[in-house]
């Protein structure tokens, strides 16, 4: 008579749809363990949902450094082209030199000073006695069309 294998114990895995967390161990220094215990205690967490916690506003933390350096990157490059330098990448970054020591062409941004005008506008009453006028103007200058056949 053969033996059924032995069952692991823990019960059975489940899909990761149906997982809500998964267990990981690890390490502490006992400084740190007493740090994540106190500061459990006063957030009434557990010592597992204070570690999830902290790790997940680190991330946080990371994406929004992130943001701000790329803002600051670009804030930087709009302001060297606003004053018209120019910009060449090196591997180490983008380089940037003063305006009129290079031949690369000025940006295209438009700043408020630097704008043009906006286009007058007439009301419309002056609009349609201006318009009327052209086209009799237009009628006189040019022969009418003849619609017999020659």
């Amino acid at each position: 008579m053969t033996k059924p294998p032995k069952r692991r114990p823990g019960g059975q895995f489940k899909d990761p749809a149906q997982r809500k967390r998964r267990h990981f161990t690890f390490r502490l220094r006992d400084q740190l363990s007493a740090a994540l215990e106190r500061e459990a205690a006063a957030n009434t967490r557990s010592v597992s949902e204070e570690i999830e916690h902290r790790l997940e506003k680190s991330f946080l933390i990371d994406t929004v450094i992130g943001d701000i350096e790329q803002f600051r990157r670009r804030s930087m490059a709009v302001a060297a082209q606003q004053t018209g330098a120019g910009k060449i990448w090196d591997p180490a970054g983008p380089r940037y030199f003063a305006p009129g020591t290079h031949n690369i062409p000025q940006s295209g941004f438009i700043t408020e000073e630097a704008a043009p005008p906006p286009a007058p506008i007439l009301p419309p009453a002056v609009h349609e006695a201006i318009r009327t006028a052209v086209r009799d103007a237009l009628a006189e200058l040019l022969p009418k069309r003849r619609t017999e056949a020659p």
